[in-house]
């Protein structure tokens, strides 16, 4: 009998324990996340794409501030595309099944309100826009986008990465070595959209090089210089997921369309 009480008082506080830790996991924000939000253009649209990548602080009362990047390809109105940072405020609630609202004010003026699910205890969020406020315009597109938890722990190691542009539809995917003293290498693989052949897309390959810097708040920079081959390429990113994962998206981008993707460590 003692045994069966024993195992039964056992049971309740393992039950209890893991109740306390589901409810601890995390059904409000607090801390700083990175975010990569892209809008996705429909079919037959004008919209030559645009992305915005930064790091938000939520203060786990309803209060948030950060920081943003804000790219926008060529397009019919925007030839010569576009790319902006500042800072950003806002507000959010939160539910007790982890979905909630996310009210953002950039400070161009642009007002956007997300629906949101906070998921991996707490450490990851997933949005999609549901509405904007004058002069924000978002026919033809839907926005969504994650945000991870930031890191500021030192950058260095090396990473595969995926990098899309939208919406010419090509993708880059490769390795980044990072050396933690400011220097980044690596390779890439690009790979178009195949206009004539049906079994041979158009492919690129090569190596690159640059520097990078990061930021006290996780946001960083990568700059790979011309070659003989590129133009100079821009790169701002933000370190997430206790440094082991990168969100990353290329400023001002020539050409069409908007590129961004995320990083993993080997």
């Amino acid at each position: 009998m003692n045994h069966v009480r024993l195992l039964s008082r056992l049971t309740w506080l393992v039950l209890a324990l893991m109740l306390r830790t589901a409810s601890a996991q995390s059904t409000t924000l607090n801390g700083s996340y990175g975010f990569l939000i892209n809008a996705i253009v429909s079919q037959g649209s004008m919209d030559g794409g645009s992305a915005v990548l930064g790091v938000l602080n939520f203060d786990g009362a309803g209060n948030m501030a950060g920081t943003y990047t804000f790219e926008v390809g060529d397009s019919a109105d925007q030839p010569a595309g576009l790319n902006l940072s500042g800072a950003l405020t806002g507000t959010y609630t939160t539910n007790a099944d982890r979905t909630g609202t996310l009210n953002v004010i950039l400070d161009l003026g642009l007002s956007f309100t997300f629906g949101i699910v906070i998921t991996d205890g707490g450490k990851g969020v997933q949005l999609a826009a549901t509405g904007c406020t004058d002069p924000c315009d978002i026919r033809g597109v839907v926005i969504t986008g994650v945000a991870r938890a930031a890191s500021t722990s030192p950058l260095k190691g090396s990473y595969g990465y995926q990098l899309s542009i939208l919406p010419n539809a090509s993708v880059s995917i490769g390795a980044m070595n990072f050396d933690g003293a400011g220097n980044v290498s690596g390779t890439l693989t690009f790979v178009g959209v195949s206009r004539d052949d049906p079994h041979q897309p158009p492919v690129f390959t090569g190596n690159l090089s640059g520097t990078y810097l990061l930021n006290p708040d996780g946001s960083g920079a990568i700059t790979l210089p011309p070659t003989d081959q590129s133009n100079q390429q821009n790169y701002s990113f933000v370190a997430v997921d206790g440094g082991s994962g990168l969100l990353v998206l290329q400023t001002g981008r020539r050409g069409n369309g908007v590129q961004f993707g995320s990083a993993r460590l080997f």
